[in-house]
């Protein structure tokens, strides 16, 4: 069949988008894995197929019929004849995005595709599973949360995302990110007491942060960074973008210091541009400890760290951590037991550590009163802390802040120091914040 003059030639080039923040809807189409009709990703909108009308009414005013670009479809994009006549047609509710990406090439109009897009407000995959997504068309601070939270976390592997977390907290607040950007509700599942994982198949939702923002496809553990396009954008999606990662991947230490230890240099000197930009106190080690990559924060005051809460989702644990530091401990406790658990939840024993808040009370609980030294004896720690029990030092001052035990001068042996008494009165305890009931 011969086709009208005014067809352009299959190596158009279109301007890239003067704008890092726009998100271009049509590179979420893979010309070799998209390869027939039913793996495409495919479009629709309220005014999308008056936006396709129009561009067809317009090559028929060039010589174009309906019946012609059927045909002139079906060779360009390898679909059938049933396949591209319903779309020429205008039979469809969803549009092939390949479709509409070679319809605004063949009029000349791909350099408006981010205005042409404007009229995309779902997407979905012709595979199942058959879910209908929200299309995402500018970088939103919610869109870089998530992408911050799979730099941690995540995993990629062709159409499939997962994630997995030891805080509850956590997974909550990237369900929330996903349902507001992408209009779909991520089921939480719980691995064990301790770890929850949210796991899916979805291409367009894969496609976003392969196609769009660059993560690969598998490991990123080393290599992992802020992608360009955020790296580009401003400071406040930039901002969001750490605020996922640190909330997934930092940790909160016993001293109320911000700790991140990763793999990957680039993203520490990405994220370490972030923090200077924000003002916050941070120490960035120049040499690899192992084979990891250092920032902590070091000893910070109350105002120091409420800037850090800048980089943390509010509600989550880490968030409350510094919260509850900046602001003082509010929460209360039904009984002794109750205490413990929230104690446990927020100041958990790590294997490395030899004790714990736990341990401690139950030592200074059974001798009533005593020095350092008596709570260590008591809690049967010989070799802990050196001759001047220092390692016991952020323990003791997480129980006076939270009112478990009092503190004042007096003599042992003849010699004046600090007694620790323990408070019995449950009910005056202030306690930190903690997920439980």
């Amino acid at each position: 069949m011969k086709l009208p003059a005014s067809t352009p030639q299959s190596s158009y080039k279109a301007p890239m988008s003067n704008s890092t923040m726009m998100l271009d809807l049509f590179l979420l189409h893979d010309d070799i894995l998209d390869d027939n009709p039913r793996k495409c990703i495919v479009a629709s909108g309220k005014f999308l197929k008056d936006e396709v009308n129009k561009h067809i009414e317009n090559l028929i005013t060039k010589g174009w019929t309906r019946r012609k670009l059927t045909f002139y479809f079906m060779e360009k994009l390898g679909f059938s004849e049933s396949v591209c006549d319903p779309l020429v047609y205008l039979r469809k509710e969803f549009y092939h995005l390949i479709f509409l990406r070679e319809l605004l090439k063949l009029n000349n109009k791909y350099e408006q595709r981010f205005e042409f897009q404007s009229k995309i407000e779902k997407l979905k995959a012709c595979q199942p599973p058959l879910r209908i997504y929200n299309a995402i068309t500018v970088l939103t601070p919610e869109l870089c949360k998530i992408a911050g939270a799979h730099a941690a976390d995540g995993t990629i592997h062709k159409h499939y995302f997962s994630l997995s977390e030891g805080y509850l907290s956590n997974m909550n607040a990237l369900k929330i990110w996903i349902n507001n950007t992408f209009g779909m509700t991520a089921q939480i599942k719980t691995v064990s007491p301790r770890e929850w994982k949210i796991t899916f198949s979805s291409k367009v939702f894969t496609r976003y942060f392969t196609k769009l923002l660059d993560f690969p496809d598998g490991y990123k553990t080393g290599t992992v960074c802020i992608p360009k396009r955020i790296k580009n954008s401003t400071t406040g999606l930039q901002t969001a973008f750490a605020n996922g990662f640190m909330t997934f991947e930092s940790g909160v230490g016993i001293k109320n210091e911000v700790e991140l230890c990763v793999l990957s240099k680039l993203i520490i000197d990405d994220l370490a541009t972030v923090f200077k930009r924000a003002k916050v106190k941070f120490v960035k080690m120049q040499t690899r400890s192992g084979r990891y990559w250092r920032i902590w924060s070091g000893k910070i005051n109350s105002a120091e760290t409420k800037r850090w809460l800048t980089f943390f989702e509010k509600g989550t644990y880490k968030y409350n951590r510094l919260r509850d530091y900046a602001q003082g401990y509010k929460n209360k406790a039904q009984s002794f037991n109750h205490a413990i658990k929230i104690l446990n939840y927020a100041f958990p024993k790590k294997p490395n550590n030899k004790t714990s808040l736990e341990d401690l009370i139950l030592a200074i609980k059974k001798i009533k009163t005593g020095t350092r030294h008596d709570i260590k004896t008591s809690a049967g720690l010989k070799d802990f802390g050196g001759p001047w029990n220092g390692s016991l030092k952020p323990y003791i001052s997480i129980l006076e802040q939270t009112k478990i035990i009092t503190t004042e001068i007096g003599k042992a042996n003849g010699k004046s120091c600090q007694i620790y008494t323990y408070n019995p009165k449950i009910q005056t305890w202030l306690l930190p914040s903690a997920e439980i009931e």
